[in-house]
């Protein structure tokens, strides 16, 4: 994801072949199929990342920061400089090594849904909790157990949950601000979007909250477990460090806690799903 953001920053991409290829990398099964969507992409020069120290996100119903991942409503609000003084809506600079949000554009896409959503309508996009997010077809147990077929259903829907959250976080000018549940049911009310305080009952009820680089949603598997999706788009991520990842990705947590966004336990054993968690055994 940062050398997609990265590319597009300095002009390799446009806004479609942008949003073309995150899908594709959301989709992929293995590393040579991420390797084949930027191996025609020039490397660019990164400026040095700057540490920072670990935040928790904020909940989804209070005011956004305008920053770039998940990105508005957190238990700490994530400071991001400013963007520079010429820098206008269609300027396509970075910092950090990472796309720079617009904030002109914050909340724009929101409020085109809002005026041209009809009464009872599904939303914009078609993705839905059942939709397929992997590009291959998976090597599933012959036989897998009923817990195994439901914590399944439950990661599938929280791996298409962040697809449309991603996706939203783009076309708001790359940045979480603004962005709220009512905002994110108009785009795809497939999906039953909660706060991060909110708990989940079901594999489509997400709650959902978001700060920096990163978005972390929790849904409740009909097994009784609570899965979390955390998606982490940028390594100078201030997540990476606090939660003792290794890299950006996406990663799963399952645990038996209250199934809300900001509920997740502190020391939740992260594990990246290539393409499904490790925690479905």
């Amino acid at each position: 994801m940062e050398v997609l953001n990265r590319s597009f920053s300095t002009g390799q991409l446009n806004d479609e072949e942008l949003e073309v290829r995150t899908t594709s990398a959301f989709r992929a099964t293995t590393l040579s199929e991420l390797a084949q969507l930027t191996v025609d992409l020039v490397p660019q020069a990164r400026s040095p990342e700057v540490h920072r120290g670990p935040r928790r996100t904020l909940g989804i119903a209070s005011v956004v920061v305008a920053v770039a991942l998940v990105t508005g409503l957190f238990v700490h609000a994530a400071r991001r400089p400013s963007p520079p003084a010429a820098a206008t809506q269609t300027t396509k600079t970075t910092y950090d090594g990472f796309v720079q949000p617009q904030p002109s554009l914050a909340g724009r896409i929101c409020k085109a849904l809002y005026a041209t959503q009809s009464p009872g309508s599904s939303g914009s996009l078609d993705t839905t909790p059942t939709s397929i997010p992997w590009a291959k077809p998976l090597n599933l147990p012959a036989h897998p157990s009923l817990a195994f077929t439901q914590d399944l259903a439950t990661a599938q829907s929280l791996e298409d949950a962040t697809l449309v959250l991603q996706q939203l976080w783009g076309k708001n000018g790359y940045q979480y601000t603004d962005l709220t549940t009512r905002c994110l049911t108009a785009y795809d009310s497939n999906f039953q979007w909660l706060p991060a305080g909110a708990v989940s009952n079901s594999p489509t009820q997400v709650s959902v909250t978001y700060a920096d680089h990163h978005s972390l949603m929790a849904a409740k598997s009909a097994s009784g477990a609570c899965w979390y999706a955390l998606n982490v788009m940028a390594a100078d991520d201030p997540v990476i460090a606090q939660d003792g990842l290794q890299h950006y990705g996406i990663f799963f947590a399952k645990a038996p806690s209250s199934c809300a966004a900001d509920a997740a336990p502190a020391l939740a054993d992260w594990e990246g799903a290539f393409p499904l968690p490790p925690q479905l055994g």
